[in-house]
């Protein structure tokens, strides 16, 4: 049974200050810190971290260990049914036939999807692939989240190793979608398959691209027209690239998103964020290229054929970005960022689909190592997650919200 506890947001309203030529928008300090979640969920150590939002409705997902003694693993589910206000205690999953985590970290999160009671989570496990890497667990709940049940992993149809960097949603007809890196044909490379039963079964496997970099995060969105759109990192070069399938169609390579034509021989652990407002592909990138370092902003309207010249949104310290798309043609970008002092989670907003964003503001700084922050929106405003270090060695997470 789930039961609600109370949980403290802090609120940033981004307000124009009067008397200055254009509309500038600044932050309004909160009074009190974002509360801090750290042995709050079950697990003494948080390792990877995932939100599904659906309305005033939160899903979250968590994974680590549950144990400093023993150094066990597990996976805890949470929800929130008024954007976030109060949550419910940490569920174990699944109820039965459990399989532990397997090398979750930021950028390689379990994962969560829901379509009304429907949820479905997926996390990689051990197995004997690269590393002691392995296949995917599948866990599903038909009764928006009281209980679990053991389903079926996808890319199965392969005997696959290494699999992992995981992005999953739904379309409006409740197909689940998913995307993910593994080494099935001899190198790292982005694959996706689709269920039409909530992750009980899945459909053949299909190849987007054979060889990507390794181990950087992938973004997966559904649009309207239920076209499907991957962000993900190349190999040569090693930026972004978009790979997309309309719903009678077949994957699409695009190439770079945001063409910097950075050559780097490994895996810089950085993906991006991506939205899509009206068919229009908005995304957050980063580049290790030489006097472009950093995170950037670019956009598409003709599904990732071409791209825009890239907005820097942070300096050359920033990193991690993740991007989400409101109503009314506005966007939330947030992003991590190291300095001599600590480390800071940033945000930046346009509300006019992209053409301009205000300066940077930072919405959190510590002493303590944070980052990889995650945006969603909720009915009320955008939420950004992220993660931090406690003072005790374990790994807890914050959150704020950021009204429209």
């Amino acid at each position: 049974m789930l039961r609600v506890t109370k949980a403290i947001i802090t609120t940033l309203v981004f307000s124009c200050v009067a008397g200055l030529a254009s509309c500038s928008e600044q932050t309004k300090p909160a009074s009190t810190a974002p509360e801090f979640f750290e042995q709050k969920s079950g697990l003494y150590d948080v390792t990877s971290l995932d939100v599904y939002a659906d309305g005033d409705k939160l899903h979250l997902l968590l994974a680590g260990k549950t144990s400093k003694e023993t150094g066990q693993t597990g996976v805890r589910y949470l929800r929130s049914s008024d954007a976030g206000n109060t949550r419910s205690d940490p569920v174990a999953l699944p109820d039965r036939g459990a399989r532990a985590p397997f090398n979750l970290q930021r950028g390689n999160d379990a994962q969560i999807a829901t379509h009304g009671d429907k949820l479905t989570a997926v996390w990689p496990v051990a197995g004997d692939g690269w590393g002691g890497a392995g296949p995917f667990f599948t866990a599903i709940s038909d009764d928006g989240g009281k209980s679990w049940h053991t389903g079926t992993p996808p890319g199965a149809d392969a005997a696959p190793s290494s699999q992992g960097f995981l992005d999953l949603a739904y379309d409006a007809n409740a197909i689940l979608h998913a995307v993910w890196l593994d080494s099935r044909d001899g190198a790292q490379g982005l694959h996706a398959a689709q269920s039409a039963d909530n992750g009980a079964s899945w459909s053949a496997t299909e190849t987007l691209d054979e060889q990507t970099c390794e181990c950087c995060g992938n973004a997966l969105r559904v649009s309207s027209k239920d076209t499907r759109h991957v962000l993900y990192r190349n190999i040569e070069p090693r930026d972004m690239a978009l790979a997309n399938k309309q719903a009678d169609g077949d994957w699409q390579k695009r190439g770079p998103a945001g063409r910097f034509d950075w050559q780097f021989d490994g895996c810089p652990h950085t993906g991006g964020g991506l939205a899509v407002i009206k068919e229009k592909l908005h995304a957050a990138v980063w580049t290790g290229k030489a006097e472009k370092v950093g995170v950037h902003y670019i956009h598409s309207a003709d599904d990732g054929q071409t791209w825009s010249t890239p907005q820097r949104l942070g300096d050359e310290n920033s990193r991690h970005p993740d991007l989400a798309a409101g109503s009314d043609n506005l966007l939330l970008a947030a992003w991590d960022r190291r300095d001599g002092q600590g480390y800071a989670i940033e945000a930046a907003r346009s509300r006019n689909n992209g053409k301009s964003w205000q300066a940077l503001q930072t919405v959190w700084h510590s002493a303590a190592l944070l980052g990889s922050p995650k945006v969603v929106k909720s009915a009320t405003g955008f939420l950004i997650f992220w993660s931090e270090e406690g003072a005790h060695g374990g790994r807890g997470w914050r959150v704020v919200r950021v009204a429209f």
